[in-house]
C-alpha cells in the first residue's frame, strides 16, 4: 500500500507555508507541481526514523536478527525476549505508519525502545559497580624519593 500523506499545489505552500509546516510534525506533505516531480516535504526526524528501519531491514535480511545490533547498537542491553518484542514492534509500526503516513508514531517507537536499552545499560552499569570486591587489591603508593611502599587492602 502507499503511504497516504497530505497534498498540497507548491502554490498554496508558497503562500502558506505557516499553514502547511505543522502538518509535517505527523508525516509527509507533498507538494504537486504542474511544470515538474512533486516534491515530498518530510520532518528531518521522520526521514531519519525511515532510514532506521530501512538499514534495519537490509541487515536482518542478510544477517538474521544479529544483524539488528548493528543498526540499533543499545538492543544489546535488553534480554533476547525483549529484543525479540521490540523487533516484533518496530515491524508492526513501519507497516502501519507507512500505511497511514503516521511517520510520527514510528519515531516514537523508535524513541521509546531507544530509551528502554539505555535505561536496562544503566542498571546493568549499577549492578556491576555495586559489587565489592572479593580478593584484596594491592595499590601502588605514589614514589617519593628513590623507593615505593605497596599498600594492600584487605576486606573490612
Amino acid at each position: 500500500m502507499p503511504v497516504m500523506v497530505m497534498t498540497r499545489s507548491l502554490t498554496y505552500f508558497l503562500q502558506h507555508s505557516g499553514a502547511v509546516l505543522p502538518e509535517l510534525e505527523h508525516g509527509v506533505v507533498t507538494l504537486e507541481r504542474r511544470d515538474g516531480a512533486h516534491i515530498d516535504l518530510m520532518a528531518h526526524q521522520h526521514r531519519t526514523a525511515l532510514e532506521t528501519i530501512l538499514r534495519l531491514l537490509a541487515e536482518v535480511t542478510t544477517r538474521g536478527s544479529q544483524g539488528a545490533t548493528s543498526v540499533l547498537p543499545w538492543l544489546r542491553f535488553l534480554t533476547e525476549q525483549e529484543q525479540a518484542e521490540c523487533l516484533s514492534e518496530l515491524t508492526e509500526t513501519a507497516r502501519a505508519a507507512m500505511d497511514s503516513g503516521r511517520l510520527d508514531h514510528l519515531e516514537e517507537m523508535l524513541y521509546a525502545w531507544r530509551a528502554t536499552g539505555l535505561a536496562a545499560w544503566d542498571e546493568q552499569v549499577a549492578r556491576e559497580r555495586s559489587l565489592p570486591a572479593e580478593e584484596p587489591v594491592e595499590l601502588a603508593r605514589p614514589r617519593r624519593g628513590r623507593g615505593s611502599t605497596v599498600l594492600r587492602r584487605t576486606p573490612v
